[in-house]
């Protein structure tokens, strides 16, 4: 599937390759018109649909297995820029779905230390590509306390694994004499339709309120621990989006609304029901996946975002 929406792109120019791409702490060591950085890019996304799919399958957010959420994440992805093009936005968020990977192996009364040490190590890698993300060390303390009580040691690790990569990012950045200016802090693209943004805003809207009905029921059946991640769904929602605000204002970068999806993709494949998938979401998916095709041929060239 990533190589039908690359080869539609080469063919249907969409998203354009820019002129620098940039890493963060690491400069811009990779031009997006190179093959590299296009075939890295899906590569990037693809992981991440499959681990986001393993995290919703191993933590019993549904009764059975489904790919839902590989299959959405992956054809809401293909909307942005760092589907095509690989940046520092398009590594941090890989980085992201790691630290989160961390956090969901985490327990109640089971040594943690290995865990939070490396949810400390992936946001800090993160941050050495897309700096403004270093927000979420203060949401990290809070995610882990969600699910563990408070432990200093853990809590120092953590500090520890976050600083570690920073500075080896810094002292790199340093010797190779990169200034971290404004493209850098964010890392992310300036590029982003609004006919998605129309589209792809609206239906996840959709998705959401046809999923809130099978969520509450999910939620009251749930075990202590699902309704712990199910918090942990809810606070990375609301500061994605808080990123996603500051991000648009502050620098006028709109990427990074795609890190909204990461949650997002424990809470929308609850509006296909439980047993019996709804018609209304079925056709609401359809109309999703051949906008994501159709757009390369058909763009609607009447709109801008600027």
């Amino acid at each position: 599937m990533a190589a039908v929406y690359v080869g539609l792109n080469f063919y249907f120019p969409y998203h354009l390759p820019e002129d620098e791409a940039h890493f963060g702490f690491w400069g811009d060591f990779l031009p997006q018109t190179s093959w590299i950085s296009q075939i890295l890019a899906p590569a990037f996304v693809f992981g991440e649909a499959l681990l986001i799919n393993s995290l919703f399958n191993r933590n019993d957010f549904l009764d059975r297995n489904t790919f839902t959420p590989a299959l959405l994440y992956f054809t809401l992805m293909s909307g942005f820029h760092c589907f095509y093009f690989l940046d520092g936005f398009a590594v941090a968020q890989f980085c992201v779905i790691m630290a989160l990977h961390q956090l969901y192996q985490l327990y109640q009364n089971e040594d943690g230390r290995r865990q939070v040490f490396n949810i400390g190590f992936w946001l800090g890698v993160a941050c050495t590509f897309h700096p403004v993300l270093v927000l979420l060390l203060v949401v990290a303390f809070w995610l882990v306390w969600v699910i563990r009580p408070f432990v200093m040691r853990e809590s120092i690790l953590m500090v520890v694994g976050f600083l570690i990569p920073l500075m080896y990012g810094g002292f790199y950045s340093a010797w190779a004499g990169i200034k971290i200016q404004n493209e850098q802090i964010t890392a992310s693209s300036l590029e982003l339709n609004i006919e998605d943004v129309i589209v792809i805003g609206g239906l996840t809207f959709l998705f959401i309120l046809l999923s809130l009905g099978t969520i509450t029921r999910k939620f009251q059946q749930s075990s202590i621990r699902l309704k712990k991640l199910f918090r942990i769904i809810l606070i990375l929602i609301n500061t994605t989006l808080l990123l996603t605000i500051l991000e648009y204002f502050f620098f006028h970068k709109k990427e990074a609304l795609a890190m909204v999806f990461i949650p997002l993709m424990f809470v929308l494949p609850y509006a296909f029901g439980f047993k019996k998938l709804r018609d209304v979401t079925t056709i609401a998916f359809y109309f999703l996946l051949l906008f994501s095709l159709g757009r390369f041929i058909f763009p609607l060239q009447f709109l801008e975002f600027g």
